[in-house]
C-alpha cells in the first residue's frame, strides 16, 4: 500500500501515544495525520522545524515523524539534533525522497530511532511507529524499576535500623534479656526450618522471637529483677508485656505481620494463657513455636529468683507441659530438635539478620 492509500480499517491495540508530524507538504501532513488517528494517536502538525521546536517547548510528545527537506534554514537533521539535545530519550523517524548511504550514516549519529523512503507503505510506518512505542513505554518501564528497586533499597534499610532500634529497647533493660531474645528467635527459626515450614514462617519466628519480649520495656524494673516469685499483682503487670508488644508494633506496616507472633507468644494450648485465653489451633502457629523456644530458653538460663534447669529438668518440663502449655504434636519434634544440639547452636548465634521484615510484610 503506498502513501497516497491509507487504511481505513487498520487498528492498534496499544494506547494512543502523541506524535508530531513536521513535513511541509500539507497533503502527505494530512494523509499522515488520517492514518495515525486511525491507529488511535494523537496527532500534531507542524509545517517547518522551528513551528515543530516551537510546539515542543509547549507541551510532550511521544514521537517526532518528520520530513528530512523541510522550508527555511533548518532541515529535518536539524531537528533531529534539536530535538536530541532537549529530549534525548524522545524517538525520531526521518523521511527522506533521496536515502544514500551518507544520510543514513549521519542520521545514525545524530541518534535518529528509523528512517525511510518516500514514497513509503503505511503497513511499514505503521511498524514502525509502533517499535518506537513500544521502546518508548519499555525504557520508562526500566526506569519505574530503577527508581522502585532504589526505594526497596532505602525501604530495607529503614526497616533494619528500626529493628536495631527496637532490639536495642529490649536489650537495654538487662544484659540476659538481650541473650534471651537472640537465643529464642534464633531457636525458633532453626525449629521452624527442621520442621519443613517456608521461609516466610521462619522468619517470622526469627524476628517474632527476636523481639516477644518487646513488651517488656513498660514493665518496671522492680519486678523484672525482684529475686523472689512474684504474687499475683506482680504476675498481672508482667503479663501485660504481650499485649503491649502487640500494640507497639501494630501502627508499624511493616511490623504489623509479627504482632500475632508477639501477642500470642504466652497463649496455652489449654486456653489458660494471656493475654486473650486463645486455645488449640486459634493460637498463631509461629507463636506455638516461639512459644516452646522461649519456654526451653527461660528454663535452661538462670534467673534472679533460681539457677538454672538442667537440660533433662527443661526437657521433663516441657513434656509435661504438652496439651497444657504446648502444642502436643510440636513437643517431641522441639525436643528432639534441642537433644540434637539446636538450642547450644542458638546460644552461640550471631545477632539474626534483621532485615528478614522486608520478605514477609506483604
Amino acid at each position: 500500500m503506498s502513501m497516497e492509500e491509507a487504511r481505513p480499517g487498520s487498528t492498534t491495540r496499544r494506547p494512543g501515544a502523541t506524535i508530531l508530524v513536521t513535513d511541509d507538504e500539507p497533503g502527505i501532513r494530512q494523509a499522515l495525520c488520517l492514518f495515525l488517528g486511525r491507529l488511535g494517536h494523537e496527532v500534531v502538525e507542524a509545517p517547518t522545524a522551528d513551528a515543530a521546536l516551537e510546539l515542543l517547548e509547549r507541551r510532550r510528545f511521544d514521537l517526532v515523524l518528520s520530513d528530512i527537506a523541510l522550508p527555511g534554514a533548518a532541515t529535518g537533521l536539524d531537528l533531529l539534533a534539536q530535538v536530541k539535545q532537549r529530549a534525548p530519550d524522545l524517538d525520531v523517524i526521518l523521511m527522506t525522497g533521496h536515502m544514500d548511504v551518507d544520510f543514513a550514516v549521519n542520521a545514525i549519529k545524530r541518534g535518529v530511532t528509523d528512517f525511510f523512503k518516500k514514497p513509503f507503505l503505511f503497513e511499514e510506518l505503521e511498524q514502525s511507529v509502533t517499535r518506537c512505542l513500544d521502546r518508548r513505554r519499555l525504557l520508562g518501564r526500566t526506569r519505574e524499576l530503577e527508581q522502585l528497586a532504589a526505594r526497596h533499597e532505602t525501604l530495607k534499610s529503614v526497616q533494619r535500623d528500626l529493628l536495631l532500634t527496637l532490639c536495642a529497647l529490649i536489650d537495654a533493660r538487662h544484659a540476659w534479656s538481650r541473650r534471651h531474645g537472640e537465643r529464642v528467635g534464633a531457636l525458633a527459626r532453626s525449629f521452624a526450618a527442621a520442621l519443613g515450614l517456608p521461609e516466610r514462617e521462619q522468619k517470622l519466628a526469627l524476628i517474632g522471637g527476636r523481639l516477644h519480649d518487646l513488651g517488656k520495656v513498660a514493665t518496671p524494673d522492680a519486678l523484672l529483677q525482684k529475686e523472689a516469685p512474684l504474687d499475683a499483682a506482680e504476675r498481672a503487670i508482667v503479663q501485660r508485656h504481650a499485649l503491649v508488644g502487640a500494640q507497639l508494633l501494630e501502627p508499624i506496616a511493616v511490623l504489623r505481620p509479627f504482632v500475632p507472633v508477639i501477642r500470642s507468644h504466652h497463649e496455652n494450648w489449654d486456653g489458660s494463657g494471656y493475654p486473650d485465653r486463645l486455645a488449640g489451633e486459634a493460637i498463631p502457629p509461629v507463636a506455638r513455636i516461639v512459644r516452646l523456644a522461649d519456654a526451653w530458653d527461660a528454663l535452661v538460663s538462670p534467673r534472679a529468683w533460681r539457677a538454672a534447669f538442667t537440660r533433662s529438668a527443661a526437657a521433663a518440663a516441657i513434656e509435661a507441659g504438652s496439651g497444657k502449655a504446648f502444642a502436643p504434636d510440636l513437643v517431641a519434634p522441639f525436643l528432639a530438635h534441642v537433644q540434637g544440639g539446636a538450642a547450644e547452636c542458638a546460644a552461640t548465634a550471631e545477632t539474626p539478620e534483621l532485615d528478614a521484615c522486608e520478605s514477609v510484610a506483604g
